[in-house]
């Protein structure tokens, strides 16, 4: 399979047959979302069956709120399938600007890039899941997830451990900055034109 030719499909595929050969608890569980005709949305969990080209293949019953709601929607959904398969990549990016002034009072702005390519950009949004879920399984090497019960997930993970994660990806991460003067330049600027 050529990275540069990957489809989600088989990109999930993938995907799974990494958790099974991990020995994942129930690596076949998914999150299904439907919404009935009147517009009310509903999740449940179901096993995944098989991926194949022609989609993700789960079993239900017909007659069921979840197949009812699958069964409003499936005509519109045969017709949308490939409408937006010539856009797009399985590359992907994101960028975070962080502005404001430092310890001298002056103004700064430090922006950090993450670029994934080859293939990887759809693993970008799973590593927070990935990192989580072998701390919860204390697989050697992850800091073990002590606490128990509801509770704020803000400091449960580290950017070195994302950094570790995506290693063996395609993936790549910059930072860049103003100095205080330029963003300070730049920042009166956009002030004066939203002003204008």
């Amino acid at each position: 399979m050529s990275l540069a030719k990957v489809t989600p499909l088989e990109t999930l595929a993938a995907w799974l047959a990494e958790a099974e050969a991990a020995r994942v608890l129930e690596p076949a569980a998914m999150a299904l979302a439907t919404v009935s005709p009147s517009g009310v949305p509903s999740v449940r969990f179901v096993l995944c069956r098989g991926i194949d080209s022609r989609g993700v293949r789960f079993f239900t019953n017909y007659d069921s709120r979840k197949g009812r709601d699958l069964a409003a929607h499936a005509r519109m959904m045969q017709r949308m399938a490939g409408w937006f398969d010539g856009f797009g990549s399985n590359n992907g990016a994101m960028h975070v600007r962080l502005r404001g002034r430092g310890k001298d009072g002056r103004l700064q702005s430090r922006t950090w890039t993450l670029v994934a390519e080859n293939g990887d950009g759809p693993r970008v949004p799973t590593l927070a899941a990935v990192l989580l879920t072998k701390k919860l399984l204390n697989v050697p090497g992850f800091a073990p997830i002590t606490l128990r019960g509801a509770t704020p997930a803000s400091n449960l993970l580290t950017l070195r451990e994302f950094e570790g994660e995506w290693r063996s990806l395609a993936i790549r991460t910059t930072v860049t900055g103003e100095t205080c003067a330029q963003a300070s330049e730049n920042f009166a600027t956009a002030t004066s034109r939203r002003v204008t």
